[in-house]
């Protein structure tokens, strides 16, 4: 692969195409249509999160130039057909000889479309308009100017391993600082409002999933130092699948969310490109992504016109911070089921399958290999445990709160009759406070694995026994 002459070539293909533009677009007097179909325009909410209208319309949109450029010749008889350049000949010749160019751009089997000549027209049509936008129309494209543009998309065709940077957008939970580190690889980050606009295209037919959800975050989990290897255009992305992506790092971040009390989910997984590109769409970044909604069913009912959201604070990310690194040390099976059975409880539409799964999680934590009397040994398990939390309950208080949440489970479990199940969906504890079951049981699941990361010998039960016989 010549990289020099198709540096050259290249360039005068675009600084020729750019000048013809140019002298079209002059004589053009309306304004009005030239913006790019669909563009994300972004605002803000009065509750601080942001919000997306897709239009071609308005002032601030970038011109699209790319509507000068021939791509059907059937058609586009009146627009720039840059394939009728000397030079274009010469380089799609080259790209399509070109071992590393076809590895990328040539589709599996036969091509009858011609689709490997296509890409060559594509990748340059997006070179010429992105130059236009970059540069602005005063500016005459310089090689080093050029470069800056096309050194990424020949990386995307040269390089053996593709690097990114991981971003989740958290979703509707503000943050009191811009960025803040949680360790050498992860990290808290504010998103750019051109970042806000890019991802807005990432989305998904098979998820249904308020656009208001996935755009209700204004910071993302950033997570560095990943690769894929590189990959033909046409096949299958690995960006395009969730299980792609490093979820053990991204549930145990959102899990520790969870166990401070701060409601969140997500709903993409992004992928952007460090030092390459694979195509260029107006001003936006060349952002690749996957959809999938990990958030409280609650989310979808208009959750983004409440008025009041977490706000996480410095004090509370330091914690964060302790408890995520606990979480990586801990390699007990005990509490990543602990944490399932939460994150679950949070997707369920029936309040009867949420208790089951809540205290299946309490189970994974505070049982042992015996059965008998297991309701009683687990009240009293969960009340020694959770006087190192920070519930300020009694012994007693939270040894009947763990019977009561038992027989509301046994009664869902056992099909009661509605009836019988309202009285036992909620319980008054010893200072009047009436509670939902299921809430008192979720609060203590969360305390219970927040005790556990911090006094990890505890999750053998026969060590809180021994405890329990000497107190």
């Amino acid at each position: 692969m010549n990289k020099k002459l198709i540096f050259d070539l290249s360039f005068e293909i675009v600084n020729r195409a750019v000048q013809e533009i140019l002298e079209k677009h002059s004589k053009e007097s309306s304004i009005l249509l030239k913006g790019y179909m669909n563009y994300p325009v972004l605002s803000y909410r009065d509750n601080g999160f942001p919000s997306i209208s897709k239009s071609m319309l308005g002032p601030d949109k970038p011109i699209d130039y790319g509507k000068y450029l021939m791509k059907n010749k059937n058609y586009d008889e009146d627009k720039i057909d840059v394939t009728k350049y000397k030079e274009y000949e010469k380089l799609e010749f080259l790209l399509t000889k070109s071992e590393r160019y076809l590895n990328v751009y040539q589709p599996p089997g036969e091509d009858p479309l011609e689709v490997l000549e296509i890409s060559v027209l594509l990748n340059m049509h997006d070179l010429i308009e992105k130059s236009l936008l970059e540069y602005g129309e005063e500016n005459n494209l310089t090689r080093d100017q050029f470069l800056k543009l096309y050194k990424p998309m020949e990386s995307r065709i040269c390089l053996e391993k593709l690097d990114i940077n991981i971003y989740v957008p958290i979703l509707f939970t503000k943050f009191e600082v811009k960025n803040y580190e949680l360790n050498e690889q992860m990290s808290i980050v504010e998103m750019s409002d051109i970042f806000q606009q890019s991802r807005a295209n990432i989305t998904s037919y098979s998820e249904s999933i308020p656009d208001a959800v996935i755009m209700s975050a204004t910071h993302a989990l950033k997570i560095q130092g990943f690769a894929v290897d590189n990959y033909n255009y046409w096949s299958e992305h690995p960006f395009n699948s969730i299980e792609s992506y490093p979820l053990n790092l991204i549930d145990s971040f959102f899990n520790v969310l969870r166990i401070n009390d701060i409601l969140t989910g997500y709903a993409q997984i992004i992928s952007q490109p460090l030092g390459w590109a694979e195509k260029y769409n107006a001003n936006l970044l060349d952002l690749k992504g996957s959809v999938k909604g990990v958030y409280p069913l609650q989310f979808n009912d208009y959750y983004w016109t409440k008025g009041s959201y977490p706000e996480v604070n410095l004090n509370q990310l330091h914690k964060v911070k302790e408890k995520l690194i606990q979480v990586f040390y801990s390699e007990d099976k005990k509490i990543q089921l602990a944490f399932s059975r939460l994150e679950n409880s949070l997707y369920r539409h029936n309040e009867g399958d949420r208790i089951i799964d809540i205290v299946i999680g309490l189970e994974s934590l505070l049982s042992d290999d015996e059965k008998s009397e297991l309701t009683h040994k687990l009240a009293l398990r969960c009340a020694f445990l959770l006087q190192k939390s920070s519930l300020e309950e009694s012994k007693l208080d939270i040894f009947k709160n763990m019977k009561a949440i038992y027989t509301y489970r046994s009664a869902v479990v056992h099909g009661n009759k509605q009836i019988d199940l309202e009285k036992k969906r909620y319980r008054t504890d010893s200072k009047g406070r009436r509670w939902l079951v299921v809430e008192l049981a979720e609060k203590y699941l969360k305390e219970t694995i927040n005790v556990l990361l911090k006094n990890p010998e505890f999750l053998k039960a026969k060590n809180i026994d021994e405890k329990l016989i000497l107190t």
